[in-house]
């Protein structure tokens, strides 16, 4: 089986929201996080041996919500070239809106940086 991953952040959004906003309001499943590649995450993201530390002593007490992500995209032979279009022009809506659109309408637990869209939280 042939398939690819495209890994990408919008640079002003949570990995996490974008996520669950692709999924929400356009259908569209893919996956944010650390995956198995942290430390390179960490250094594209330019994470501090200080900062490393303190998001380290955050998750022994279970805070999750600042694990450095990115967005990860994952393609396989049954993907069409319309599923492609259909991601890109998601995230170009996504960037045009802008993240404080989005921030009334998602909210983020606290410990776990996990968003939900806010009339299931509230």
């Amino acid at each position: 089986q042939v398939g690819h991953v495209i890994p990408f952040d919008i640079k002003g959004f949570d990995g996490k929201l974008v996520a669950e906003i692709l999924a929400n309001e356009y259908g569209i499943g893919l996956r944010a996080g650390a995956f198995c590649t942290y430390e390179y995450i960490r250094k594209l993201k330019q994470i501090s041996d200080a900062e490393d530390q303190r998001i380290g002593a955050e998750v022994e007490r279970g805070i999750t919500r600042n694990i450095p992500s990115i967005i990860r995209a994952s393609f396989a032979m049954y993907n069409t070239i319309d599923d492609c279009d259909r991601l890109v022009t998601a995230c170009r809506e996504i960037v045009g809106r802008g993240v404080d659109f989005y921030r009334p309408r998602y909210q983020l637990d606290q410990r776990s940086g996990d968003w939900q869209p806010a009339s299931v939280v509230g």
